[in-house]
């Protein structure tokens, strides 16, 4: 499922700011490989989604960014936006791989 829902819920919170530039400013200047594992979200661009999303819920942060970036800085955005990201990953999971108990990354 964190395969599917990543890159949606990655654009949803990054992609009202960076729009268009998402994938270079995130995806090509500091990629994370996946794992079949899961340990690939530990580390790399993932921090930048986890960051933002702290910082707008009032969380502290080292070194807050200078605006908030998902949902444009507005909770109730973001927070429509992420859902929108997990329900579109669900859905076309749903299409290409109807049975959730054989829902896997490929090794």
């Amino acid at each position: 499922m964190m395969d599917a829902v990543w890159t949606p819920l990655a654009e949803a919170v990054l992609g009202p700011v960076l729009g268009n530039c998402f994938p270079v400013q995130v995806h090509e200047r500091q990629p994370t490989p996946r794992r079949h594992d899961g340990s690939a979200f530990d580390s790399g661009w993932y921090g930048y989604v986890d960051k933002d999303l702290r910082s707008l819920l009032g969380q502290p942060v080292a070194q807050p960014y200078s605006r908030g970036y998902c949902g444009n800085g507005n909770l109730e955005a973001c927070r429509t936006s992420l859902w929108a990201a997990v329900q579109q990953a669900a859905e076309l999971l749903a299409v290409t791989q109807p049975d959730p108990r054989r829902w896997r990354a490929p090794k």
